[in-house]
Protein backbone atom coordinates (compact mmCIF):
# COMPACT_ATOMS: atom_id res chain seq x y z
CA UNK A 1 0.00 0.00 0.00
CA UNK A 2 1.10 3.85 -0.28
CA UNK A 3 3.42 4.76 2.64
CA UNK A 4 1.62 7.39 4.85
CA UNK A 5 4.66 9.50 3.31
CA UNK A 6 3.24 9.27 0.20
CA UNK A 7 3.44 7.49 -3.28
CA UNK A 8 7.47 6.86 -4.37
CA UNK A 9 8.24 8.01 -7.41
CA UNK A 10 10.56 5.94 -9.44
CA UNK A 11 11.79 4.58 -6.23
CA UNK A 12 12.15 7.74 -3.99
CA UNK A 13 9.98 8.98 -1.05
CA UNK A 14 10.89 12.65 -0.12
CA UNK A 15 9.54 14.22 2.88
CA UNK A 16 10.04 17.15 5.40
CA UNK A 17 12.21 16.04 8.53
CA UNK A 18 12.23 19.00 10.69
CA UNK A 19 14.78 21.01 8.66
CA UNK A 20 15.65 18.52 6.79
CA UNK A 21 14.56 16.87 3.26
CA UNK A 22 14.58 13.25 3.97
CA UNK A 23 14.53 10.64 1.24
CA UNK A 24 14.09 7.10 1.60
CA UNK A 25 15.64 5.04 -1.67
CA UNK A 26 14.10 2.16 -2.93
CA UNK A 27 16.11 -0.11 -5.37
CA UNK A 28 14.25 -2.07 -7.54
CA UNK A 29 16.73 -2.48 -10.29
CA UNK A 30 20.27 -4.12 -10.02
CA UNK A 31 21.79 -1.07 -11.39
CA UNK A 32 20.34 1.21 -8.90
CA UNK A 33 21.74 2.29 -5.31
CA UNK A 34 21.17 -0.07 -2.28
CA UNK A 35 17.76 0.91 -0.48
CA UNK A 36 18.86 3.32 2.07
CA UNK A 37 17.67 6.96 3.79
CA UNK A 38 19.04 10.48 3.20
CA UNK A 39 19.15 13.86 5.40
CA UNK A 40 19.73 17.30 3.19
CA UNK A 41 19.95 20.40 5.20
CA UNK A 42 19.26 22.50 2.04
CA UNK A 43 17.83 25.63 4.30
CA UNK A 44 18.97 28.79 2.29
CA UNK A 45 20.62 26.82 -0.81
CA UNK A 46 17.73 26.92 -2.93
CA UNK A 47 20.46 26.55 -5.62
CA UNK A 48 21.59 23.36 -4.56
CA UNK A 49 18.53 21.91 -4.14
CA UNK A 50 17.62 23.07 -7.34
CA UNK A 51 20.87 21.43 -8.96
CA UNK A 52 19.86 18.07 -6.87
CA UNK A 53 16.41 18.07 -8.75
CA UNK A 54 18.04 18.61 -12.46
CA UNK A 55 20.15 15.40 -11.60
CA UNK A 56 16.86 13.38 -10.80
CA UNK A 57 15.82 14.21 -14.88
CA UNK A 58 12.34 13.46 -13.45
CA UNK A 59 9.51 16.37 -13.42
CA UNK A 60 7.14 14.93 -10.67
CA UNK A 61 10.85 14.08 -8.66
CA UNK A 62 11.84 17.60 -9.27
CA UNK A 63 8.52 19.05 -8.22
CA UNK A 64 8.32 17.10 -5.22
CA UNK A 65 11.65 18.43 -3.84
CA UNK A 66 11.06 21.59 -4.46
CA UNK A 67 7.53 21.28 -2.48
CA UNK A 68 9.20 19.77 0.58
CA UNK A 69 11.88 22.21 0.64
CA UNK A 70 9.01 25.38 0.48
CA UNK A 71 7.44 23.36 3.25
CA UNK A 72 10.32 23.42 5.25
CA UNK A 73 11.09 27.39 4.32
CA UNK A 74 7.19 27.88 5.29
CA UNK A 75 7.40 25.96 8.74
CA UNK A 76 10.54 27.01 11.17
CA UNK A 77 8.50 25.89 13.94
CA UNK A 78 9.04 22.48 12.87
CA UNK A 79 12.98 22.71 12.32
CA UNK A 80 14.05 21.19 15.56
CA UNK A 81 11.98 18.47 15.63
CA UNK A 82 14.88 16.05 14.34
CA UNK A 83 18.45 16.32 15.62
CA UNK A 84 20.92 14.13 13.70
CA UNK A 85 23.44 12.66 15.62
CA UNK A 86 26.98 11.52 13.94
CA UNK A 87 27.35 7.56 14.48
CA UNK A 88 30.30 4.67 14.31
CA UNK A 89 30.00 1.15 13.48
CA UNK A 90 28.15 0.14 16.76
CA UNK A 91 26.24 3.71 16.73
CA UNK A 92 27.97 4.98 19.31
CA UNK A 93 29.54 8.82 19.21
CA UNK A 94 32.31 9.37 17.01
CA UNK A 95 34.88 11.17 19.12
CA UNK A 96 36.92 14.56 17.02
Amino acid sequence: GESPLGKPINGLTIFPAGKYICMIVRSTDNGRMADGMVFLDLLGRTDLATQIGEKFENAALQEKLMEVLAYIIHHPETHNRIKLALGGKSGLPISS
